[in-house]
């Protein structure tokens, strides 16, 4: 579900940072895109009696998700070493992942499996971050409209 949602955000990031296909669609189609986008990536400030709380939004708890998972696959990798019943359950196979790569079973197989996972987190809020980079630029720093302020189309 959760990467159904990125896949979505990615396609319309692309679609709205494109300036090609961007400007094919309809003045009320990009202005709904621009909103979804801040939506997404944009904390949102509410104001309630006197007192301001923050939203958060969908790219930050997907990316404190991910970190938390990365938390737990590295705890699960220092606490194998005193849980000897858990080694048995998977072994790596460093070949696939890496040139010259080892096979490893038992304690340390299951140690650099869940090291090897809590690495893919923690890269993976990294190349989310990097990628949606590129393209959150373009989304602040457009009009309701999905041109750049002050672009002659205004």
């Amino acid at each position: 579900m959760i990467e159904e949602i990125e896949q979505r955000v990615n396609c319309l990031e692309a679609i709205f940072s494109d300036s090609t296909i961007s400007q094919k669609l309809g003045a009320d189609s990009r202005a709904k895109i621009k909103s979804f986008l801040e939506h997404a990536f944009l904390t949102a400030t509410a104001s309630k009696m006197g007192r301001s709380s923050r939203t958060k939004v969908f790219e930050t708890l997907n990316a404190e998700l991910k970190v938390m998972m990365g938390d737990e696959a590295f705890t699960r990798s220092l606490k194998s070493r005193y849980e000897l019943a858990n080694s048995a359950l998977i072994s790596l196979k460093a070949i696939s992942l890496e040139p010259n790569g080892v096979r490893l079973s038992g304690v340390l197989g299951y140690e650099m499996y869940n090291l090897y996972l809590s690495v893919h987190y923690y890269q993976s809020v990294l190349d989310r971050f990097l990628f949606a980079d590129r393209h959150l630029c373009t989304i602040v720093s457009s009009d309701a409209n999905g041109l750049p302020y002050g672009s002659i189309d205004q």
